[in-house]
């Protein structure tokens, strides 16, 4: 684990700590990779427990004195071990065999590997893991847990209450949503290197743009791009004329042509931080109905980034956008779900830019600010921005052109 990742990992069980406090929580289970990541600040979490053999737990107690705990089958001490700092207490779940020939030949990380399986306790499945997590926390009887819900079944909460009949249980997904919504300056400087990379793929993916190319050769340079930063891949919806207004176009042999519409909604994950940028355009001369279009998205997009400021409501700015959208298309009952979210260990952190999301903006928040307008029998247009909010205003982390691209 790097200094970063440290730094990151303190920060988030600092505000944890906070948050947990105004719930009256004095435990937190973390179920979901990026809830894990942000808690551990361990390095490749997204890559780990994609499946109900892979079981990961994260045990914050609310007390600063009391270590977390991170459960994982025992073959993911490897993994572990590789990121050169133990973030915490560990707990292993099942059995890893491996073979050990000679002592004499162990390298120092073999060594650590030795040590680490042989001090690590572990039991065979995973709620007796978790179980024993919540002991070795300290936990009393009749305290409140929350657990995050997202990957824990029924039965398993069915479990956890015959365990610990005296204690409440709470659903705490929206919680770990909550302690992510405000960044670290170790996280905000992670989002920002997302976002260039991000922004780097799309637009030399677009610069290939012709009449004629295939659309999976846009695509393949797309997500060549991210990858040979070391990104991974998270969504690369790059459409062409009426599957620019689809927000997930799989890889075709379409040619592009000219008077088409193309619209580039992508993003990756670099160090375990999110990015999600947009831009759209036009092969060959913009007809006056799409330079309209694309007017009221921009016109939508930048007003939102102008209303920005600490205490705004999320459905505020939502209406705020809406009503410029409506107007500017001439439509009134134009409708669109949200205008934007927030980013950070997850592509879509809290709040979510909707009508129904009354959370109050925070300065440290780091926001994508959209306006999509995708229609069928037209196409689809969209602008979409990374910006951090500070107390005097915005920063922008994407800077590439918002202007209609013309290709």
């Amino acid at each position: 684990m790097t200094v970063s990742n440290q730094k990151i990992a303190m920060m988030g069980s600092s505000r944890a700590h906070t948050i947990m406090k105004k719930h009256g929580i004095d435990v937190l289970i973390g179920t979901a990779r990026e809830n894990i990541a942000y808690v551990t600040g361990l390095d490749g979490v997204e890559r780990r427990g994609s499946n109900c053999l892979e079981r990961m737990f994260v045990v914050l107690p609310r007390d600063a004195k009391k270590e977390t705990v991170l459960v994982i089958p025992q073959g993911y001490l490897l993994w572990v071990l590789q990121n050169e700092h133990e973030p915490c207490a560990l707990r292993t779940i099942g059995y890893y065999n491996y073979v050990l020939s000679n002592q004499q030949n162990l390298t120092s990380e073999e060594r650590r590997l030795v040590d680490l399986r042989e001090r690590t306790p572990g039991n065979a499945s995973p709620m007796d893991a978790l179980l024993g997590a919540l002991s070795d926390v300290g936990l009393e009887e009749d305290a409140t847990i929350g657990i995050d819900e997202s990957r824990m079944t029924f039965g398993e909460v069915e479990q956890l209450h015959q365990a610990r009949p005296k204690a409440r249980l709470l659903e705490a997904y929206g919680v770990f949503r909550e302690i992510r919504m405000v960044k670290s300056a170790a996280e905000i400087a992670r989002l920002r290197m997302a976002a260039e990379v991000n922004q780097r793929a799309m637009l030399e993916a677009i610069d290939l743009i012709h009449v004629g190319v295939e659309h999976r050769e846009i695509r393949e340079k797309l997500r060549n791009g991210m990858i040979q930063s070391g990104a991974v891949v998270s969504h690369d919806a790059c459409g062409f004329a009426w599957r620019s207004s689809y927000s997930h176009v799989e890889p075709s042999t379409y040619r592009a042509r000219r008077g088409d519409i193309f619209k580039f909604d992508v993003g990756c994950f670099l160090d375990g931080y999110a990015a999600d940028t947009a831009r759209s355009g036009v092969i060959g001369k913009p007809s006056r109905e799409q330079l309209r279009h694309y007017t009221a998205v921009h016109e939508a997009q930048q007003l939102g980034i102008e209303k920005l400021r600490p205490g705004i409501l999320a459905s505020e700015l939502y209406e705020i956008m809406q009503t410029s959208l409506r107007k500017n298309l001439k439509n009134p009952t134009f409708v669109r779900t949200n205008y934007g979210h927030g980013i950070g260990r997850d592509v879509y952190d809290a709040p979510t830019i909707a009508a129904a999301d009354d959370t109050p903006l925070e300065a440290g928040m780091v926001l994508n600010i959209e306006a999509p307008d995708h229609e069928l029998g037209f196409g689809g247009l969209t602008l979409e921005d990374t910006v951090l909010l500070r107390d005097d205003g915005v920063e922008y982390l994407t800077n590439a052109n918002r202007d209609l691209y013309v290709r």
